[in-house]
């Protein structure tokens, strides 16, 4: 699947995928809502 793929690219594809998986369970999920809070 990532033949040929450079391994910093494979290592920048894994950590944007573990934060996307983590995203709800940390406190990252405020900055949706920060803007709106009056």
């Amino acid at each position: 699947m990532t033949t040929g793929v450079p391994v910093l690219f494979q290592l920048h594809a894994l950590s944007a995928l573990l934060l996307l998986a983590a995203w709800p369970f940390t406190r990252l999920v405020h900055m949706l809502t920060a803007p709106s809070a009056t």
